[in-house]
């Protein structure tokens, strides 16, 4: 007989890596695989105000010689439509192979956590929907909620932002 993990009984324990950043006091988690750079905020050109462009869609900076769409997630979830931008950060994120940029308050860390240190999302009261979150961790003491960018963007966003890809 060989022995393995199984045999060990060590439970695969595998890390998931998170980009960790706040909306309005509350920690997020994006997995890191969705993000290709954190930027400083920058200036955007803003979309003129046309009734097919949510609010949430602040405009387009430009990224690596390319158009990049800019999503202020916070005007997604919280409706807050006039909250300070200074001070933010763009996550220049890859989402279901498209090119996006989130507005987020602030980055706090990357976590490292394994599926032990992922708890279900149940009931979690959230600005998110249930769907779009892949678990809660409590690691270091902090709650983290783990979102699934590709289930947070709906139709209509990815229409959107193909239009720049």
């Amino acid at each position: 007989m060989s022995i393995n993990d199984k045999t060990l009984g060590i439970k695969n324990l595998k890390e998931e890596k998170f980009v960790i950043f706040t909306i309005e006091k509350r920690n997020y988690g994006l997995d890191i695989k969705n993000v290709n750079q954190v930027l400083g905020y920058m200036d955007i050109e803003k979309f003129p105000d046309l009734p097919d462009i949510p609010d949430y869609f602040e405009g387009v900076l430009n990224f690596e010689n390319k158009v990049l769409p800019v999503i202020d997630i916070r005007k997604k979830f919280t409706n807050n439509l006039n909250q300070e931008k200074k001070g933010s950060y763009i996550i220049a994120s890859q989402i279901n192979n498209k090119k996006v940029g989130i507005i987020v308050d602030s980055i706090t860390e990357v976590l490292c956590l394994t599926k032990n240190d992922i708890k279900p999302a149940n009931d979690v009261n959230s600005i998110f929907d249930n769907k779009s979150i892949k678990g809660v961790s409590d690691k270091n003491n902090e709650i983290n909620i783990l979102i699934d960018i590709e289930k947070v963007l709906n139709e209509k966003d990815y229409k959107l932002i193909d239009k720049f890809n």
